[in-house]
């Protein structure tokens, strides 16, 4: 959500505000996903992205032009982001790096980025905004959040929002059309076993795609509980899906993983079930792993 503040005067501006180049004076308040009040400007022109969903999902709106700097992992578009400097990885960026680039405006997410980081950039004096996108819904509206806050074009915002509103009820019909709900867990890390648990993007994923996920009946306190192989078997799921990332799990790996557990694996691609933005519009590609 984004409010425009009243009375902008009372509003504490970064000790470096008196460059006009970096913040202009036309600014406003944001409220993020963690509550948090920002002050940024109305159109900010020098982006770090911390996360590489949101930094496809700026390219997709228009507003790549005003990147200036994104995390080691991002990799798409990957023509675009050519050529652009990186500032280490989402959980250990280089924060004298990242404030070389001088940015208005930097974007990072709750499950990606630390908290510590966030504060440290704070109190640098840089704006960060925080998403946390834990459902299809919050998914699809992360368009028209980051567009209002990049001052993306209502006519970008608007077609990106309907491509990611027609993934979704694609996935949603193949989902409704299935006989019996498939069994799964989804893994996004191996020795030790880690895997998708409720209250996760994943986890909506497989919801829309009529696939019930195990791991809701370990009532367990971690978003991505730890299991043993025992544990995990024990589970009596009809196969494990194996996304390409966070772990880089390959076609390689899917032998031993059935031979392991005694269970069937498939392999997908981790971008389609990882990644909220652009890539939600394609989740229905999954279906073919839980056939």
């Amino acid at each position: 959500m984004i409010v425009r503040m009243p009375d902008s005067a009372n509003t504490p501006i970064p000790t470096d505000a008196a460059d006009p180049h970096r913040w202009p004076q036309d600014l406003w308040t944001v409220q993020d996903a963690l509550g948090r009040s920002v002050l940024v400007p109305r159109k900010p022109q020098a982006i770090v992205s911390l996360v590489p969903s949101q930094t496809e999902l700026l390219f997709a709106l228009g507003v790549g032009a005003q990147v200036v700097g994104v995390s080691d992992y991002c990799v798409h578009p990957q023509a675009q982001l050519a050529g652009l400097p990186r500032v280490g990885g989402q959980k250990d960026p280089d924060l004298e790096r990242l404030l070389s680039l001088r940015p208005d405006l930097v974007l990072a997410n709750k499950e990606e980025n630390l908290r510590r980081d966030v504060q440290r950039l704070e109190e640098a004096g840089v704006p960060v905004y925080v998403t946390d996108v834990r459902t299809l819904t919050a998914a699809m509206k992360l368009p028209q959040e980051l567009g209002a806050l990049c001052a993306a074009s209502p006519v970008a915002i608007a077609e990106l929002t309907e491509q990611l509103t027609a993934g979704v009820q694609a996935a949603q019909v193949l989902g409704q059309a299935r006989k019996s709900r498939p069994r799964v867990l989804m893994a996004v890390w191996r020795e030790p076993w880690i895997v998708a648990g409720p209250d996760t993007y994943m986890h909506a994923v497989l919801q829309a795609l009529g696939a019930d996920n195990a791991a809701v009946e370990l009532e367990a306190t971690a978003r991505y509980p730890k299991l043993s192989r025992q544990q995990l078997q024990a589970l009596g799921v009809e196969r494990i899906l194996l996304p390409s990332e966070p772990y880089p799990f390959t076609a390689a790996d899917v032998p031993s993983i059935e031979q392991e557990l005694g269970i069937p694996a498939r392999l997908c691609d981790g971008t389609v079930a990882c990644w909220y933005g652009p890539r939600t519009a394609r989740i229905a590609e999954l279906d073919a792993a839980l056939r």
